[in-house]
């Protein structure tokens, strides 16, 4: 009867040790497998990463080199990470907008640059302001104009927001309007050669001599004598 009683046979067994090692083999693989996968998926985001960062870099030279021009709002956002106090920049950016028929998104960049270009660089808050004035001149209604304009005058160049907002008037032939601004201006910057010579030199070219006339005579009482002689 021994012959019959139940034994594991060598074959048997080897068998055995055979389908578990091919289990731990296969296990082995797919674990292979993954980190490869990981390691691949890592690989290619480094890739992805090294290559926008050099395209970026790329354009940066170009642009300080004059031979790029942003051609969305991602290449603008960039090139002003590097230059936050560029008025060049941000007036190009808000012209972009412009030229996308987005004047609301061309507002939000004026008033962008206003708050992140340095209190220092009066001289390039001074060219926003201008470049808004523009935009609300252009784009913008009486109201609109008038809101940008008195808050540039207060924090800004007065003086000269004044008088480029009369070139706005006296280019565009409102004659009327240019005229009242000019007025204004002289009751704010009453001892202002600059003022003065400007509203009497448009007046000139308008052809309108008699109140240039007007004018010479007004400054004479109003500005020190120092400033008649060329004035007059």
């Amino acid at each position: 009867w021994d012959d019959f009683k139940p034994t594991t046979s060598t074959s048997s067994k080897g068998m055995m040790d055979s389908d578990d090692s091919d289990d731990e083999d296969d296990s082995d693989n797919r674990g292979d497998e993954k980190e490869a996968s990981k390691g691949k998926k890592a690989r290619s985001k480094t890739a992805l990463r090294r290559r926008a960062e050099a395209d970026i870099r790329s354009k940066e030279d170009r642009y300080a080199d004059g031979d790029f021009k942003p051609e969305s709002s991602s290449d603008y956002e960039r090139l002003l990470l590097a230059e936050p106090n560029s008025s060049f920049l941000w007036i190009q950016y808000m012209s972009f907008c412009i030229g996308n028929a987005d004047i609301d998104a061309a507002r939000a960049v004026c008033k962008r640059a206003l708050k992140q270009i340095s209190y220092r660089m009066e001289d390039e808050k001074y060219n926003i302001w201008v470049a808004f004035v523009n935009l609300e001149y252009q784009y913008g209604d009486a109201s609109s104009l008038q809101g940008i304009f008195d808050q540039g005058v207060k924090e800004s160049k007065g003086k000269y927001l004044y008088l480029h907002l009369c070139q706005q008037y006296a280019s565009n032939g409102d004659n009327e309007g240019c005229t009242a601004l000019y007025e204004k201006a002289l009751k704010k910057y009453k001892y202002s050669k600059k003022v003065w010579m400007a509203y009497q030199h448009w007046t000139l070219k308008s052809g309108n001599i008699s109140a240039a006339k007007k004018l010479l005579a007004r400054s004479m009482q109003s500005l020190s004598k120092h400033k008649h002689i060329e004035v007059m």
